[in-house]
């Protein structure tokens, strides 16, 4: 028996251009990995120290954005060890 949305589910998608990996937009440069995660790095040191001066109720927060910021600082870390 048909059900009105099986054409939805049994149908694959087409996605084109770079936004199929992850991106939102093409961008015109290549990007190297070794900035990639710095940037990554400085953002969320960058992060941490704003939301701690604007909102800093966000720490006490077991689940909080906040002490989400620490694990992501991690694996850049070793992401950027293990690229030398």
């Amino acid at each position: 028996m048909a059900r009105h949305l099986d054409w939805v589910i049994l149908r694959p998608s087409v996605i084109l251009g770079r936004a199929a990996y992850g991106g939102s937009a093409p961008v015109p440069w290549s990007c190297n990995p070794t900035a990639a995660l710095w940037a990554s790095i400085i953002i969320s040191v960058f992060n941490a120290a704003i939301g701690t001066w604007i909102v800093p109720r966000l720490w006490m927060d077991p689940l909080g954005p906040m002490l989400k910021i620490w694990p992501v600082l991690m694996l850049n870390a070793v992401a950027l060890a293990n690229s030398r």
